[in-house]
């Protein structure tokens, strides 16, 4: 059965049905992350956020998922944004929200920009028994 759940799991985190975007600046943003501080002020968890969360944890079992999964939250065009980095999804920027839980459409909104100009990271919640950090995809441009 675990193994079963396992495979589920590395199926739904390979990113099928993601839209490609076309991302640059990563190594910056990416340098931004790792240096993102540690808060764990969840009062302040929008309630969209705290049931994305439940979904995590429901889905998962600590026990065994590979992955660390870690949501960030900073500031994009005078905007809180939010980041749900899963290190197995192969949809760089697939899962980043505004702060009314609207996820973000890269066909409509600017990527680079996003990825050069956002700022004030923190890391708000982790999940997962995966190292951190991990090594962040090189994306060639």
């Amino acid at each position: 059965m675990k193994q079963m759940k396992l495979l589920v799991m590395l199926f739904l985190l390979t990113g099928i049905g993601c839209t490609d975007v076309k991302h640059e600046n990563t190594d910056d943003f990416f340098a931004k992350l790792k240096s993102a501080p540690w808060t764990n002020d969840t009062e302040t968890f929008p309630e969209w956020l705290l049931v994305k969360i439940d979904e995590i944890e429901t889905i998962n079992s600590k026990d065994v998922y590979i992955a660390k999964v870690r949501i960030f939250k900073g500031k994009w065009n005078r905007r809180t944004v939010y980041f749900v980095y899963h290190n197995l999804k192969s949809c760089l920027l697939c899962d980043v929200y505004f702060e009314d839980g609207k996820q973000i459409d890269w066909s409509t909104e600017d990527s680079a920009d996003f990825s050069a100009t956002s700022k004030n990271w923190q890391v708000i919640y982790e999940f997962g028994n995966a190292e951190w950090p991990m090594q962040m995809p090189k994306i060639e441009k």
